[in-house]
């Protein structure tokens, strides 16, 4: 995934940093596939490992093998920008999201063969039929630029999503979207590295794609979440099916949050009443509103 012009051999720090990209988002893919095979995001996670494995092949000492390397070599970048803008429901929502991503397929898949043609990868190269050096350069730069930009526009999009969530979808999300934020954020930077220097590029190239890898890790562990969620609902179906004397405390099981309160409105008297019919003092006191640690 981008290498640098100047780079070599691939070190075997960077080849297990690729295999670690390639199997968390396919291992990841295929338990989300499997878990819910309607949705798009496991198909999607699985195309972005196996792209990110074909991206690899740049290395090898193969012609051809390396050929099909490069032809994919931007291309997990944008899988992963589509994958985190698809989250959660696998499909991309709104004329903005969609543009973003087609722009970036544009960038990534569109415009590799004609550097390569233009002789940017050198002059032996099998698919050189023009020998422009000079223009195949400012051209892949501009690859580069461009799929940096998306990303970060990509962080965006994703931050006015999560305000425009409920506060229980944001704070069962913030972690995992954050962690989506942050990947992109690590893919531009590695970019804009590329073309205009800064930090030594094998140490941005390898904390950008450990930190990359992280967030399928951030979706299992938003699935497990969500079958203990499971697990609990119908723990609780099964204790109110028993006609509880006490609803407080099944529902506080469930939710795992034993500081619950369960209070009734009644309108004849305008107040609020405990489980056990004493009326609270005031609503102001007993519903908390917007603070920080009740809701």
């Amino acid at each position: 995934m981008c290498r640098s012009r100047a780079a070599g051999g691939t070190p075997a720090i960077h080849a297990g940093l690729i295999i670690w990209i390639a199997v968390s988002y396919s291992a990841a893919g295929l338990v989300a596939w499997w878990q819910r095979p309607a949705n798009r995001v496991g198909p999607l996670m699985l195309l972005a490992g196996a792209a990110t494995l074909l991206s690899a092949l740049s290395w090898a000492g193969d012609t051809a093998v390396q050929t099909v390397g490069q032809l994919f070599d931007l291309l997990p970048m944008v899988l992963i920008l589509h994958l985190f803008l698809a989250f959660p429901a696998g499909r991309l929502t709104g004329r903005p999201t969609r543009l973003l991503v087609g722009l970036g397929y544009v960038a990534a898949v569109g415009a590799q063969p004609v550097v390569m043609m233009l002789g940017g990868f050198g002059p032996d190269h099998p698919l050189r039929m023009v020998d422009a050096p000079d223009v195949a350069r400012v051209l892949y730069d501009g690859e580069l630029v461009a799929i940096s930009v998306l990303s970060l526009a990509g962080v965006a999009l994703l931050a006015t999503r999560r305000r425009a969530c409920g506060r229980p979808l944001r704070r069962s999300l913030g972690l995992l979207i954050d962690s989506f934020g942050l990947g992109l954020v690590m893919i531009s930077d590695l970019l804009l590295v590329g073309v205009f220097g800064g930090p030594p590029f094998p140490v941005i190239q390898r904390v950008s794609l450990a930190v990359i890898g992280l967030a399928p890790v951030g979706f299992l562990a938003g699935l497990l979440g969500a079958r203990l969620a499971r697990a609990a609902v119908a723990g609780l179906v099964m204790e109110l099916r028993a006609e509880p004397a006490d609803l407080r405390a099944p529902l506080a099981r469930a939710l795992g949050d034993p500081s619950l309160v369960l209070v009734y409105w009644l309108p004849e008297f305008a107040s609020w009443t405990d489980q056990h019919g004493k009326t609270a003092r005031s609503a102001r006191r007993t519903i908390p509103g917007d603070h920080p640690h009740r809701a």
